[in-house]
């Protein structure tokens, strides 16, 4: 298992500040546009929808070349909160959707499942013709990349996992799971009232306005996925998350199973990037069981949470890159 600020990466440049890796990679949502310029490059980003099975699929991408999936956490949220993956456009095709039943991909509930889940994305893969697409899984998505190598190994090459949820399910969980359950429950009755006391804010909002209740809420929760709360704006606080739908994808989701096993007998490299304060595995200790498996590299990076792009934008972005351009010796 690596440490981020060891990591070698090829074909960029790192230099140090204040003892951590920047990366001298522009990224696209970091440069500020005038308003014809945003009109000039609407073009760049498409958005389009595609039927199957009873439910309309919302899909956005932008870039050129080899074709990256995003596959977003939740499993009842949408893909906002990878948005700044998609400055990999610099030299991928990166295409983001939101599973069936979200906000913009309606469906019934009772025509969502996990495995409808796995055949939407094996759809669009395969409708494309872009297979095999590299994936990067976040959080629950590391789930579903899973399953898509599991079952349609041909349509995936890279895969990169980044604050996966655990990979181990049912009977494969062991000790380990059990015991990060335990310390996800402690970080998250304990964290969010000291970072609200830290930035000034109250217990609770009841006092607040309108504007600034909601805020609050966005600050509790970057308090428990950020090591750095402050960037709460970040996070796209107004993503869209059902509870219900969470629960129907977890529901058909296999009683007992081991992604981890599945993605170590992929034929091509699994990268595994998480953050040492990741409350889904705080202190790394899941990912270091994954490192032990053949096929698949773990990273931890210091001082980050789990959307760990937040917190450490840059290691995140090299690491990325390096994940879909493993390096070959000479």
């Amino acid at each position: 298992m690596e440490i981020a600020a060891r990591v070698g990466v090829a074909d960029a440049t790192l230099v140090g500040d204040e003892g951590q890796l920047a990366l001298l990679i522009p990224t696209w949502q970091n440069m500020v546009m005038s308003m014809r310029e945003l009109v000039e490059t609407a073009g760049e980003t498409e958005s389009w929808v595609f039927s199957r099975a009873e439910a309309r699929i919302y899909v956005v991408e932008r870039g050129t070349g080899r074709p990256v999936v995003l596959l977003h956490g939740g499993p009842g949220g949408d893909h906002a909160a990878l948005l700044p993956l998609m400055a990999l456009a610099s030299e991928f095709r990166v295409i983001a959707y939101d599973r069936r039943g979200s906000l913009r991909s309606p469906c019934e509930l009772d025509q969502v499942t996990f495995q409808a889940n796995v055949d939407d994305l094996a759809f669009l893969v395969s409708e494309l013709d872009m297979g095999p697409v590299h994936l990067i899984g976040n959080s629950a998505g590391a789930h579903l990349a899973g399953a898509m190598v599991e079952q349609h190994p041909e349509l995936v090459g890279h895969v990169a996992l980044v604050a996966p949820a655990p990979l181990r399910w049912g009977a494969f969980a062991g000790a380990t799971e059990h015991e990060q359950f335990e310390a996800r429950m402690d970080w998250e009755r304990s964290r969010p009232g000291k970072v609200l006391a830290s930035m000034g804010l109250p217990d609770e909002p009841s006092e607040l306005g309108i504007k600034e209740r909601s805020q609050w809420h966005a600050v509790r929760d970057a308090a428990l996925f950020l090591t750095r709360p402050e960037r709460w704006r970040a996070r796209y606080a107004s993503r869209f998350y059902s509870p219900a739908l969470s629960t129907r994808v977890v529901s058909t989701m296999p009683t007992d199973h081991d992604w981890a096993a599945s993605l170590s007998a992929h034929h091509s490299p699994v990268s595994v990037i998480v953050g040492s304060d990741d409350l889904v595995d705080l202190g790394a200790k899941l990912a270091a069981t994954y490192d032990r498996l053949p096929n698949i590299n773990v990273t931890v990076i210091p001082d980050a949470g789990h959307d760990a792009w937040i917190d450490q934008p840059d290691i995140v972005d090299a690491l990325l890159r390096t994940a879909l351009h493993p390096y070959k010796p000479s």
